[in-house]
């Protein structure tokens, strides 16, 4: 009895363990990571020794614009902060207002560089100015371009991004702590001091003033950076995805190629951090599959895209030894990692006078993508039998063996037929038989299956006439007329031997 009581146990137990596992699998599938740690691209993070390019050269557009002389200062900023191969660019925490006159270094030590976790800052990074994106960012959306001006030029595109993280920082210094002690972010008149001289708001509205005159109104972009940083710090749907796309494909006129509908990539979530997205071609056959734009104008370039463009495949002679399939076309979505800045110190100083302090630069990046492939086609031929011609006229219908409601149906023309089947069991039959040709009563069985492109032909043949029955009725009716002129002969000459013998 212990001993089938300790059975129990056991199966008790065994049974809370599986339940478990399914409990803890279950709740696994149902959760997920918004970006994986082996997805994010951290190439874009300096992660050696680097030197600034700045030589001592600095704008103040604000003051330009007609900011009171007692705040002109306030609103410099180097026109170039970048590392010295010019590549990446980088933004100074403008606590410390004294702009450098040489070429820094900077380096990291043990705590560097300072990974900063604040979702906004790293969006004013990836949409500002940076070598990362020119496709979406402030300056490239349509509604800002209409009401503040196309704004090309680096140098503004960089004050703006600097003008825009100072404010955001100020705005939000509860958040930086370590940097913003003893009001070392606030706006001051002199540099280095902890007197706040104008407010964040006050900032504020001092730029929107100044951003109303014509000249000026491109410095609308630092509060657009900044409410939209605000916005998405907000935000907590990060997950990176690209939308599944459903693509059509067609025959151009000729049937030399097959073509895509016009494709439009767009991110299905985290709209706000995505950036661009890039295409790649897998054409194992070597058809010579390309991308076009929507004017039919081939693009060479596929790695920064936004907007649309559709797919082109050369098609052979022969398309019948083709699998179109074989071409996959991937679509990768980038996207901006949206909580992670870097922070760097200088460490060495070529005048031995420090100037910056603290130095943002970088966010981590992530790609998420889709992929479709091209699909195969049915080419259908309705030939001549004698001249292997293309024969027009005759009505055609193809059905499916497991679907009684598909049926399509068409009349044949001096071209073949291509019709986008799905996978599975078909019958191709003729109803009426072009004029002058035999109807083909058999009908002919064909299988789908995406791996190629299928060719079917049905062949007819001329309809002969019955020669014999027609020389039997020619005959027929030549002896009726002899009989006929033959009678009509002997009435004549009974006649005419009457009328003699009187």
């Amino acid at each position: 009895m212990k001993k089938i009581f300790s059975n129990y146990k056991s199966y008790i137990v065994c049974l809370i363990v599986i339940v478990g596992a399914i409990v803890i699998v279950n709740t696994m599938k149902n959760s997920y990571a918004a970006v994986s740690d082996s997805a994010i691209d951290k190439s874009n993070v300096i992660s050696s020794t680097f030197s600034t390019n700045y030589t001592n050269t600095n704008v103040n557009y604000i003051g330009d614009a007609g900011a009171s002389a007692e705040f002109k200062s306030i609103f410099a900023t180097p026109k170039s902060l970048k590392t010295s191969d010019n590549k990446k660019a980088l933004y100074l925490f403008i606590k410390n207002q004294d702009i450098a006159t040489n070429e820094k270094l900077f380096e990291h030590l043990q705590d560097n560089p300072t990974k900063i976790n604040d979702r906004g800052l790293s969006y004013i990074i990836a949409h500002g100015y940076n070598e990362v994106n020119n496709i979406n960012t402030v300056f490239t959306n349509s509604t800002y371009k209409n009401s503040y001006g196309t704004l090309s030029d680096a140098a503004k595109q960089q004050y703006v991004t600097q003008m825009a993280i100072w404010l955001y920082i100020y705005k939000n210094k509860s958040s930086f702590t370590d940097y913003c002690k003893n009001d070392s972010c606030d706006f001051s008149v002199s540099a280095g001091t902890a007197i706040a001289s104008l407010s964040a708001n006050e900032v504020t509205s001092l730029i929107e003033n100044l951003g109303k005159k014509t000249d000026y109104k491109w410095l609308n972009y630092i509060l657009k950076l900044v409410e939209e940083a605000n916005t998405y710090k907000a935000n907590t749907n990060v997950d990176p995805k690209m939308k599944n796309l459903s693509v059509d494909f067609n025959l151009n006129a000729d049937y030399t190629k097959l073509i895509s509908g016009i494709i439009t990539p767009v991110s299905q979530s985290d709209n706000s951090n995505y950036m661009y997205y890039s295409v790649s071609i897998k054409d194992e056959n070597n058809y010579g599959a390309y991308i076009v734009d929507e004017e039919n104008n081939k693009i060479t370039n596929m790695t920064k895209m936004s907007g649309s463009f559709k797919v082109v495949i050369p098609l052979k002679e022969d398309v019948t030894t083709m699998n179109l399939s074989s071409v996959v076309v991937t679509i990768t979505g980038k996207y901006v990692y949206t909580a992670s800045t870097y922070a760097f110190r200088v460490t060495k100083d070529i005048d031995k006078h420090s100037n910056f302090s603290d130095v943002l630069q970088g966010v981590e990046t992530t790609t998420t993508s889709v992929s479709f492939k091209a699909p195969n086609f049915t080419k259908i031929s309705k030939l001549d039998a004698a001249n292997g011609k293309e024969l027009p006229g005759a009505t055609l219908v193809i059905t499916k063996k497991d679907n009684d409601n598909f049926k399509e149906e068409w009349v044949s023309t001096e071209e073949p037929h291509y019709s986008f089947l799905d996978n599975g069991k078909y019958q191709l039959c003729e109803t009426i038989a072009p004029k002058g040709y035999k109807k083909k009563e058999e009908c002919i069985d064909f299988e789908v299956d995406g791996t190629k492109v299928v060719g079917v032909t049905m062949k007819n043949e001329v309809e002969i006439e019955n020669t014999g029955a027609t020389s039997s009725k020619t005959l027929i009716i030549i002896g009726s007329l002899v009989l006929i002129l033959g009678a009509g002969t002997i009435v004549l000459v009974k006649k005419t031997s009457k009328k003699n013998a009187i």
